[in-house]
């Protein structure tokens, strides 16, 4: 991980003043990681759970990868590592897990309140990594103008309330030690549900906010023990990419395309690979 120059200067033109001081500078590199990533990714998830609620397909998987991305860097950050500037987090996952171990399993299991649909018990347990690649690849930027299409299962909203809690929870300095002598990853491996009640998620915030409340509460079986509301409504949602037309070689359709992407910013070079992928599967 790269570090600061301390005392030398820092930005051309602003000359800094007074000395480098690790403490205050470890407060402000924590600070800076919840302003940017953690508070951010609060907000996110919060409008992931308000768009599964609503059948919002789109808004729910951008919303619901960006939240992991952004909670996946805040803790990387703050643990000492540097994280990847990319929309894609499964690396940097990967790498945090690495780190954490046991406090991101390696399996997301049914939550013991939430009672599944006959036939649907394959749903769980999944592989945490099989989960986060989903949410990576719904969430990716190309999902939002729909360049790409998305698969979205029956549990994924409970999925998504076990991946951000199992990543915001080591969002904190693992090996720092806390008030009653052990480090943070010593108390979360003793206590493993607890939450980091800070930023958006804070009772004091949501308080002032009853829709808040009722979109992060409801059905959330992995932050709360007894959440209340009734359960959320399952669904499914499966959509092709928006460019997609068979057959692939009508002209206008091809125009209409050429049009587009000389008219927005819909990439095309992407859109050319995507088309000439299943042209070649079909001949």
């Amino acid at each position: 991980m790269r570090e600061t120059g301390q005392n030398g200067i820092i930005f051309e033109g602003i000359p800094p003043v007074g000395l480098f001081d690790s403490e205050i500078f470890e407060t402000f590199k924590t600070n800076l990681c919840y302003g940017i990533f953690l508070d951010p990714a609060d907000e996110d998830y919060l409008t992931a759970r308000y768009a599964w609620r609503s059948r919002l397909p789109n808004t729910f998987c951008w919303s619901a990868g960006q939240a992991l991305e952004k909670y996946t860097k805040c803790a990387l950050l703050i643990n000492g590592k540097s994280a990847i500037f990319s929309h894609s987090f499964l690396r940097d996952l990967r790498n945090l897990q690495s780190i954490c171990r046991q406090l991101i399993p390696d399996h997301i299991e049914r939550p013991s309140k939430l009672e599944l649909v006959e036939g649907m018990e394959d749903e769980f347990p999944e592989a945490t990594l099989s989960a986060a690649e989903r949410f990576e690849k719904n969430g990716s930027p190309r999902q939002r103008y729909r360049e790409s299409g998305h698969s979205i299962q029956a549990y994924d909203l409970h999925k998504l309330d076990a991946l951000c809690f199992y990543i915001r929870r080591v969002c904190v300095n693992l090996n720092e030690n806390r008030d009653d002598g052990l480090t943070w990853k010593e108390h979360l491996e003793e206590n493993p549900n607890t939450l980091i009640d800070f930023g958006k998620l804070h009772k004091k915030e949501r308080r002032h906010f009853p829709e808040m409340e009722d979109a992060l509460l409801t059905g959330n079986f992995q932050f709360f023990e007894d959440p209340p509301g009734s359960p959320l409504p399952l669904w499914y949602s499966w959509e092709a990419a928006a460019i997609l037309h068979l057959p692939i070689n009508d002209r206008n359709y091809l125009e209409a395309l050429d049009w587009i992407t000389k008219n927005s910013k819909v990439d095309r070079k992407k859109v050319h690979q995507f088309l000439l992928n299943i042209y070649n599967k079909k001949k």
